[in-house]
């Protein structure tokens, strides 16, 4: 993680995202896989739907993997508000669940996040904005784990490419430091 702040400092971009308007801001899916989270589902869809973020543009999703509580009937109580609601009757496992709900999803950009999570309103629309620089990319699909860096996160995040210009000198910056450690 030092490395990494380091690198960002010496050839990252400025603080600043790109200015975007509403109109080109891309079609965003927060994806929350759950089994069996009636305990904590309605409060998640709530801070989920506090996000600002043009309604038109943003697609909530519930995967429900399997539950055997009352976290799918919780979840359509949200309909009218938009929320979607993806459900399977046998459970299969987070991966599996991911994999079968992302065909099914319309966004551009896709965020995921535990049901347990709580994220700051202006989350979506901070991340989303840097995208509008023609030089961020990322490989497909876009997934970007809210809540809790897991090790897929992780691995996803560092395919991140700002640009191959920004790439290069992050590997040559990795590797000055792994030769002054070694040394």
């Amino acid at each position: 993680p030092v490395l990494i702040w380091i690198c960002s400092r010496l050839f990252g971009r400025s603080g600043k995202p790109p200015t975007v308007t509403e109109n080109d801001l891309p079609r965003v899916t927060l994806l929350i896989v759950a089994h069996n989270e009636e305990d904590v589902i309605e409060f998640r869809l709530h801070n989920a739907l506090l996000a600002q973020y043009p309604a038109n543009k943003l697609e909530i999703v519930v995967a429900s993997d399997g539950c055997t509580d009352h976290t799918p009937a919780l979840v359509r109580r949200f309909a009218h508000r938009g929320v979607r609601l993806l459900h399977t009757p046998h459970r299969r496992g987070k991966a599996a669940t991911l994999n079968w709900a992302i065909s099914q999803l319309t966004g551009d950009i896709l965020v995921l996040s535990d049901a347990n999570t709580q994220i700051d309103p202006t989350a979506v629309s901070s991340l989303v904005r840097w995208f509008a620089d023609p030089d961020v990319g990322i490989e497909w699909p876009l997934a970007l784990e809210v809540g809790g860096l897991t090790t897929e996160a992780f691995e996803r995040a560092l395919d991140v490419a700002l640009s191959a210009e920004a790439r290069q000198m992050a590997v040559e910056c990795a590797a000055r430091a792994s030769r002054g450690v070694e040394q």
